[in-house]
């Protein structure tokens, strides 16, 4: 669930991101097929990008090493730990409390999803019945229907929808031309791309806004081949101010009056200079940079989460956590893991030592001749580790560092001449478990 709430937040970001380029660089350029190209390339790299591998392997967030590329599997998961030394987490119960939270608010914005994609579907199911019940003619590749209706005229798919009692016959002329060219084009195809994003990205104004863009460029598309196909300009801006107070009620169509006033101002928008072609180049290394940025993003508590829950995956996570010596309290050692190896961390000078597992409950560190064997109660769980056969350790829930001082010792003794000697001599504070510093106990795998 982490995975998933992670590539659903990195989507968010990308696609508001691009979106808000496009916006103030090339919304307002007269190239309408290429900002077709530009809208569709957003919601395409939005929701692939999150996806995509860094380049480096070596690039870390705060530690925690990125998984290359967003998977929602076991193994995607496991790769967070391979590779390092990792411990039980301090604050295990508080991170699977937050757990239950992101899945709870996870499950609630799918079930959200699955609410309006169920509605979108009714949507497109309403349009197919107008299509089924509307009487029909067949032109070559395009079928229009009349629904006998006072409905505004539109397009879906190849179907297109026109009452021809409510428009003159020029007006009928230049309606039937306009939707062909949404036909031809296959702009509703767009539209149901556009309105699947918005329902999976429900709650961001960025979508909303990028769909009604790719609505109206759509709109410029079929207006700019109308009037390349020789039909009068002015009559042709006309026809599509007298519609526009009916009301339309099937949102996933290309509504023929549609926003008329932003039409005829890109209509009679003079040519741009051709070298305001040279703003879509810049958008290439405008994603390149987003994708730096997006890519390494981390949830550092998600990426706790996905750690913890790799680590309780694990074999050795019952052997995980903290030890108190049992003849010397406040002498402390941190078992850990990495990969196949148990490590333990004497806490008092940080030194690690590492163990291969040779039985269920028993490892050795082959060069230094350690062993440790873990025993547990009736219940299966680690109780606390036993190493050089005879030094007993317990296992504690939560290790609260120690610090001890140096003490003095007496030795007193006879001199030659037969009187008393007092010596005083320094106690080195670890003095009881020394033993795990020497040097034959330092290794690494």
């Amino acid at each position: 669930m982490e995975a998933l709430a992670l590539y659903i937040l990195k989507v968010h970001i990308t696609i508001s991101l691009l979106y808000g380029i496009y916006y103030l660089t090339l919304r307002n350029e007269l190239y309408f097929k290429l900002n077709r190209l530009m809208l569709l390339a957003i919601l395409l790299l939005s929701f692939s990008l999150p996806l995509f591998p860094l380049i480096s392997v070596n690039l870390e967030f705060k530690g925690i090493p990125h998984i290359m590329g967003t998977a929602f599997n076991e193994a995607s998961s496991a790769s967070l730990i391979k590779g390092r030394e990792v411990g039980k987490f301090d604050d295990e119960v508080q991170l699977m409390r937050l757990s239950g939270i992101v899945t709870s608010l996870i499950a609630f914005y799918l079930c959200a999803i699955l609410f309006f994609l169920l509605k979108f579907a009714g949507q497109i199911s309403n349009v197919m019945a107008l299509v089924r019940t509307s009487e029909r003619t067949d032109d070559g590749n395009t079928s229009f229907l009349d629904p006998q209706d006072n409905i505004p005229a539109f397009s879906f798919f190849n179907h297109i929808v026109v009452n021809k009692t409510l428009y003159g016959e020029e007006d009928l002329t230049l309606i039937i031309a306009h939707e062909k060219a949404h036909a031809s084009q296959f702009h509703s195809m767009d539209i149901i791309a556009a309105e699947i994003a918005s329902v999976i990205l429900l709650g961001n104004p960025m979508v909303t806004a990028l769909k009604d863009s790719i609505r109206m460029n759509l709109e410029f598309l079929a207006d700019k081949q109308v009037i390349r196909e020789g039909y009068n300009k002015k009559a042709y801006q006309w026809s599509i101010i007298k519609p526009y107070l009916h009301q339309n009620s099937y949102p996933l169509t290309n509504l023929y009056s549609s926003k008329p006033k932003q039409r005829i101002e890109r209509m009679n928008a003079v040519e741009r200079p051709l070298i305001n072609l040279l703003k879509y180049a810049f958008i290439i290394p405008v994603v390149a940079l987003i994708y730096t940025a997006v890519i390494p993003f981390h949830a550092t508590a998600l990426d706790k989460i996905s750690t913890m829950k790799s680590i309780k995956r694990h074999d050795y996570h019952d052997y995980l956590g903290y030890y108190e010596f049992e003849r010397d309290k406040g002498s402390f050692v941190q078992i850990m893991m990495k990969d196949e190896a148990l490590v333990m961390n004497t806490l008092w000078n940080n030194k690690k030592i590492y163990f291969q597992r040779q039985s269920e409950n028993s490892f050795l560190n082959t060069e230094g001749a350690i062993s440790l064997t873990f025993p547990r109660n009736f219940e299966g769980s680690v109780t606390g580790l036993v190493a050089f056969g005879d030094d007993r350790w317990t296992k504690v829930q939560k290790y609260t560092p120690v610090e001890k001082k140096s003490g003095e010792g007496t030795v007193i003794s006879r001199t030659a001449s037969g009187g008393m000697q007092v010596m005083v001599y320094a106690i080195e504070p670890w003095s009881n478990v020394k033993n795990y510093t020497t040097r034959r106990a330092e290794f690494s795998p």
